[in-house]
């Protein structure tokens, strides 16, 4: 006579931590936007895909105007919120092509695969106008944001160019008085 000896696991549970552990890795905890790290692993693929189907790549930089004063003037929780609300709006007016994450702080990035400079401004203008129009639930003023939008043809520049060209539009945005969106 043969006896057979059979164990089950469930591994359910084992995956939910699994799948946690890599969703935190990837995502900023306060906004559920993609963190740094991420969003520099989903550009990198971008630029390469950029690169090789010639196509156009547009990078957008936010940075939310006077944010210091917010937390100052009405604590860190109030400057959370907005945080939150910040990146669900932005979130919600976003192509699904595009990638949104928390660059660090209040700013905030978008890449915009093959997108020409024009179309990248388009967007850009759509969202701050969001941001402005949005009754914020805990903050009772309105939130502003100035923009840097940066575009690159194939073969034009590499990852860091972009970056710092969207940066250098942005700190010109904050220059010629915030809440506006300029080119580089």
């Amino acid at each position: 006579e043969d006896y057979y000896v059979f164990s089950l696991t469930d591994i359910t549970k084992l995956k939910e931590k699994s799948n946690l552990f890599e969703y935190q890795a990837s995502h900023d905890k306060l906004t559920g936007l993609f963190n740094r790290n991420k969003f520099d692993e989903v550009y990198s693929k971008e630029l390469k895909r950029s690169k090789r189907y010639n196509n156009e790549l547009s990078m957008i930089i936010f940075d939310i105007d006077d944010f210091k004063m917010v937390n100052d003037n009405y604590g860190h929780q109030i400057g959370d919120d907005v945080l939150k609300e910040f990146s669900y709006i932005l979130s919600q007016n976003i192509r699904n092509v595009d990638t949104l994450g928390r660059w660090g702080g209040e700013e905030f990035l978008v890449v915009c695969p093959e997108t020409l400079k024009d179309g990248a401004k388009d967007l850009a203008i759509k969202l701050n106008k969001a941001i402005k129009l949005h009754k914020f639930s805990t903050y009772p003023h309105s939130v502003t944001i100035s923009v840097g939008v940066a575009s690159c043809s194939v073969n034009d520049l590499n990852y860091d160019d972009i970056i710092s060209n969207a940066d250098k539009a942005l700190y010109e945005a904050k220059n010629n008085g915030r809440d506006r969106v300029e080119i580089f």
